[in-house]
């Protein structure tokens, strides 16, 4: 009986040591998670947000020592290691010295800016010396003196355009019929909002993220009193006028043979939960041009998974698509024909982030990105295209991914899973296939960092007006965002060119709308 009681107690004492280890083994996981967004929040506001990581040139030859003596490379592999490590060095030593040089040439300042010629100027006001004034005939004037000039704000920040339509007949016929001009018609029936007006308040909201109730009060301060009701009415009319060019433009990024992709949480209001819900906007981009579009899926719950995206891309034709690291992309590689390229950076940034944890590592694995990027600078610098610049990349950057594959296959299994090092490594090792494929592909960038500039304007908006009220607010938003950008791609004037296109498309035919759009527009006052 006792010899049946120790064995249950200690069946009973296993048990319990086994679920207080996995009670402790949760909470040091939610404890450790807690530490690291503290860290990332602290780092976001108080200390740097960049991810360069510089190296001394006695610091990478002791990285690249340690990368020989850690993993077994074979004769040829270790000379192939050794080619493009001194390649490298010897750029870095040319780049240096041509940034020598030009430290060393005399740079003039240009001192203050001038104040642009075509800037409306005020009637001159003439400063006398004291006493002069009332005694002109008892002083000559020497010199004229030099023209100070200040720039001050507009009074009036409002016009009011009146138009007339007099009604005529001519002298020598009093019984012709009365003449006179048709109805003044601007954008919308019956509304005063002429086309300037609608163009500034949606670049205004768009371009330099100011909401419209802030607008509205700035107005309110100037003179002019609007209804919340009145400008969002307005929003719409002009959303369902350049609906087609949205479209337009939607169906030649789809065209487009390399695109790239980002997404961003693009909540949405729900009244009967009364809270917002999440929703995603994502964007895809035209590598060749640029232009993009940005898209929501009205069918399905969030936008943002497997089948929100295959139907976004229903209609792309294309060969290739760069993204981060979302598994919502992955259907493209079974499809013949597609290839998925992944974002170097997105890659590179989990290795910065194990800086502190694991530096050995770490500074190995940066400065296997940094040789990589340095590739792509040498491209650029040289000028490379087509043939000339894959052939480039097969011959030094495919080299450093596969020794920094072999580098990573060896140092992952002396760390241990939940550590940062190991999800940085893992990370490159998953997906090496789609961090590689752009090799072989010479239009596409190592990076998705142009993609996710252009992702900022909306991101920046979102921060001031927090929220869109519904789905087809959400779109009207995406039609906004996409037009725009492609404005700040090609450098163009967004409120001369939405002034411009409200004015025209009534008297545009359907087949010729494609003149409208950014990318062929031209502008008259530029």
């Amino acid at each position: 009986m006792l010899l049946k009681y120790q064995i249950a107690a200690k069946e009973a004492h296993e048990s319990l040591t086994d679920e207080i280890k996995d009670k402790l083994a949760k909470v040091e996981a939610k404890s450790k998670s807690k530490t690291e967004q503290i860290a990332s929040l602290v780092r976001m506001i108080f200390t740097q947000k960049r991810e360069r990581v510089v190296f001394s040139k006695e610091e990478r030859d002791t990285i690249y020592d340690k990368v020989m003596a850690s993993v077994e490379f074979t004769d040829e592999e270790k000379k192939r290691y050794q080619e493009c490590r001194e390649f490298c060095e010897e750029y870095r030593k040319r780049k240096a010295i041509k940034k020598l040089l030009n430290s060393q040439k005399e740079q003039k300042g240009h001192g203050r800016n001038p104040i642009p010629e075509d800037m409306p100027r005020l009637e001159e006001k003439v400063l006398w010396p004291e006493g002069y004034i009332g005694h002109e005939d008892e002083y000559v004037i020497v010199y004229q003196g030099k023209v100070q000039e200040f720039i001050v704000p507009a009074k009036v920040r409002y016009f009011v355009q009146p138009y007339r339509r007099p009604v005529v007949r001519r002298k020598d016929d009093p019984m012709q019929k009365l003449l006179q001009s048709p109805c003044y018609e601007d954008v919308f029936w019956k509304s005063y909002a002429s086309a300037e007006l609608l163009a500034q308040l949606e670049c205004n909201k768009y371009v330099l993220h100011h909401p419209f109730n802030r607008q509205i009060k700035k107005m309110k301060q100037d003179g002019l009193i609007l209804a919340p009701s009145t400008v969002d009415d307005w929003h719409q009319g002009v959303c369902d006028k350049i609906e087609p060019l949205y479209n337009l433009q939607m169906d030649r990024v789809m065209s487009s043979l390399l695109l790239g992709a980002d997404g961003s949480p693009f909540p949405i209001l729900d009244c009967e939960k009364h809270k917002t819900v999440s929703h995603y906007l994502i964007q895809y981009r035209s590598v060749a041009t640029g232009i993009p579009i940005f898209m929501v899926n009205t069918k399905n719950k969030h936008g943002r998974g497997t089948a929100d995206i295959m139907d976004n891309l229903k209609d792309w034709k294309g060969v290739a698509l760069i993204c981060d690291g979302y598994s919502g992309y992955d259907w493209l590689k079974k499809i013949n024909g597609r290839i998925l390229c992944r974002c170097v950076v997105h890659a590179r940034r989990p290795m910065e982030r194990a800086l502190k944890e694991n530096p050995n590592l770490a500074k190995i694995g940066i400065l296997f990105y940094q040789n990589i990027n340095l590739i792509e600078e040498m491209i650029k610098e040289k000028k490379l295209e087509g043939e000339k610049k894959a052939q480039f990349r097969k011959d030094y950057a495919e080299p450093l991914w596969e020794d920094f594959k072999l580098w990573a296959a060896s140092a992952i299994l002396d760390v241990p899973k939940d550590s940062n090092i190991y999800q940085a490594l893992n990370y490159m090792l998953r997906n090496y296939t789609e961090l590689t494929n752009y090799i072989d592909i010479t239009d596409m960038p190592l990076d998705n960092n142009d993609t996710e500039r252009l992702i900022r304007d909306m991101v920046m908006g979102k921060k001031a007006y927090l929220f869109c009220r519904d789905l087809d607010a959400c779109k009207r938003a995406a039609m906004m965002y996409s037009l725009f950008g492609a404005c700040k791609v090609l450098d163009k004037n967004p409120e001369r060119w939405l002034c411009y296109v409200l004015k025209h498309i009534d008297s545009t035919p359907e087949d010729k709308y494609y003149t409208l759009l950014p990318e062929f527009w031209e502008d008259e006052e530029q």
